[in-house]
This record gives C-alpha cells, sequence and structure tokens, in this order.
C-alpha cells in the first residue's frame, strides 16, 4: 500500500539528522498530493489513494518549503495544486504524455526552513 511504502520511506529519511540550524524535518506526512518528505509523493484522487508509481518517474524538487508553507498544506490536506510549483509541473507532465499517476514527488533537501524564510542563512 501507497502510505506504508512512503511512511517507511520517511521513517528511513531520519538519517539524514541533524538537520542544519534554521531547518527542521516535517512532523508527519499530509496524506493529499504533496512532495515528499512534506506528504507522501503521490498523486491521489478524491476517493482513493494511487499506489506507488514502482518502474514510473520520480519528479525532483528542491525542497519542501518552510513551516508557514508545510502547516498550511497540513491544514489544506494536500498543497496549492494552482501554486507556482503544481500548476506549471501539471501542465509539463501532460504536454511530455507523463501519467502524473505514475510520478513519485520528492524533494532533494529534505527539511523545512524555520517559520516563513524563503531561504536559509547558515
Amino acid at each position: 500500500m501507497t502510505l506504508q511504502v512512503t511512511a517507511d520511506l520517511f521513517q528511513q529519511s531520519q538519517i539524514a539528522r541533524p538537520y542544519p540550524p534554521g531547518v527542521v524535518e516535517p512532523p508527519q506526512q499530509i496524506v493529499g498530493t504533496s512532495f515528499f518528505p512534506g506528504g507522501h509523493g503521490v498523486w491521489e484522487s478524491e476517493t482513493a489513494l494511487a499506489q506507488f508509481p514502482i518502474g514510473g518517474v520520480m519528479v525532483l524538487g528542491h525542497d519542501f518549503h518552510n513551516e508557514a508553507g508545510y502547516l498550511a498544506s497540513m491544514a489544506r490536506g494536500q498543497e496549492n495544486l494552482n501554486g507556482s510549483t503544481w500548476r506549471p509541473l501539471i501542465s509539463l507532465l501532460a504536454e511530455a504524455g507523463v501519467s502524473i499517476s505514475k510520478c513519485f514527488f520528492t524533494n532533494f533537501y529534505m527539511g523545512l526552513r524555520v517559520g516563513s524564510a524563503v531561504t536559509v542563512v547558515v
């Protein structure tokens, strides 16, 4: 099941500790459509979870967001699909003929920036 696969990955991502100053780990995963590790990294319908896209496409982002953005996505139940990341990404994948349900969305940088910071100063 998708949640178990990504929950296991979430636990294994703890090897990235300790995070540098100004960065914290996501406390839990958002259930709706969200990049990993803030979410499960799979496209989900409103009625059921998609299957983990084994053999599909890995979409690699930079980082999830900051704590404020993460909390807003958690409250919404998913990331903002009309925002500056998802809207063009959905269009690009469609134009390329890539099924969004066959993608795993993850980030290179696993942590969240503290507060509402848009950058981390180390």
